[in-house]
């Protein structure tokens, strides 16, 4: 991650902390998965991989594999550790 990046981050964590009582959960589960995909804009393209929304669309309808992709956010956000590919774009989920 660039400087710039890192302080915009930072910046973003310290103003949430101020202004939020809302606690942010780090766990994904396949609920919260296939919600979003589900409800995503197909015509968009995700990631300079070019995984296409469709790709995690098609995911959604499959529990087996919306576990897997859940379980895979959920590892990278309790344990602080990115997934190697999320280092060339910055990642916002609202």
């Amino acid at each position: 991650m660039d400087d710039h990046t890192r302080l915009l981050c930072e910046e973003a964590h310290r103003i949430f902390s101020i202004k939020s009582t809302e606690e942010i959960s780090n766990y994904v589960d396949s609920d919260d998965f296939q919600y979003f995909w589900l409800h995503a804009d197909e015509f968009i393209q995700s990631s300079r991989s070019h995984i296409h929304f469709g790709h995690y669309k098609a995911i959604a309808h499959d529990r087996y594999l919306s576990a897997l992709e859940a379980s895979k956010l959920s590892l990278a956000a309790t344990t602080g550790i990115p997934m190697e590919r999320w280092g060339s774009a910055l990642t916002v989920l609202l």
